[in-house]
């Protein structure tokens, strides 16, 4: 992938040894070198929704994504892991059967004008069960590992909500809290 994974490796003190992490020499032994393979937090982000997103999709369509949260982090540097996390509430007045609801995660760069066109990373699609007529909610968790690359100088991520509908249903998405914690 284009990236040094120091934390998930076995010789993780020996890589810190051997390349200078540590400078005492007067050792022989990996297990004696300060425990530094572990990543540190460069930054940290998050986004509680406010008010909630309306889903009302007419027969057999699609509603447009709407952004309900958003993350900035400017000191992005190549191989980065940014964890990405949430959870969502979704409350659905059925007249029938709603088909789906489409949680996505884009990743925008630095200077893009138009975040929901930029590249997807994660998509969730859930189903909704049938029910009799009434309100059904669930809740939707979020998780997702992005390596970031040597193009992504200051990026933001949004998250968004849509649904596809086999019958005229309204919905509502609501507490959705999106956080983001990059590592380095």
């Amino acid at each position: 992938m284009g990236y040094i994974s120091r934390s998930y490796s076995d010789d993780c003190g020996e890589y810190y040894h051997k390349k200078g992490g540590c400078k005492k020499d007067h050792h022989e032994k990996k297990d004696e070198c300060p425990n530094k393979g572990g990543r540190e937090v460069v930054d940290f982000d998050f986004s509680n929704q406010a008010g909630s997103a309306s889903l009302t999709a007419l027969v057999g369509t699609t509603t447009p994504e709407q952004i309900i949260g958003e993350l900035d982090f400017h000191k992005a540097c190549s191989g980065d892991l940014v964890w990405l996390s949430g959870s969502s509430e979704v409350s659905v007045t059925l007249a029938g059967l709603l088909d789906s609801v489409t949680f996505r995660i884009r990743k925008v760069k630095k200077h893009q004008n138009t975040p929901l066109q930029s590249a997807a990373i994660y998509t969730r699609t859930l189903s909704i069960p049938v029910a009799v007529a009434g309100l059904s909610t669930f809740f939707v968790p979020i998780d997702f590992v992005d390596v970031l690359s040597h193009n992504d100088d200051g990026v933001s991520y949004i998250l968004t909500v849509s649904s596809t509908a086999v019958v005229a249903i309204t919905g509502t998405v609501a507490n959705t809290t999106f956080t983001g914690t990059e590592y380095r």
